[in-house]
């Protein structure tokens, strides 16, 4: 699986001798611990759009879905994550991430 972040090493290239650590920090971008995962890293934007048009007044709530729908040799990143947030005055802002090899990915927020 590659990722727009840049070309990643294939999971059988890891040589031996390579920690876990050393080899997760080698490969970022496909470790949630490190990268922050697709929200952190692609739909941080959205968000702040959504807090400027809402004044910085914050969500009474949010809802949040997300997972993996195909399989990952080289990180545990979602590539699928949804996020549904309602605010006081009736508000409702929605932010759509997908990264799925072979289909439209896209961030989106409305």
């Amino acid at each position: 699986m590659r990722f727009p972040a840049g070309p990643q090493a294939a999971a059988d290239s890891r040589r031996a001798g390579v920690s876990d650590v050393e080899w997760q920090v080698r490969n970022w971008y496909n470790f949630g611990w490190l990268s922050g995962d697709g929200y952190t890293e692609q739909c941080v934007h959205s968000v702040d759009k959504m807090a400027w048009v809402m004044n910085d007044v914050p969500p009474l709530k949010c809802t949040a879905v997300g997972g993996r729908q195909t399989p990952n040799n080289e990180g545990n990143i979602y590539d699928h994550i949804e996020v549904n947030y309602e605010f006081a005055n009736g508000v409702r802002g929605f932010v759509v991430h997908r990264q799925i090899p072979n289909c439209h990915s896209e961030t989106k927020d409305s």
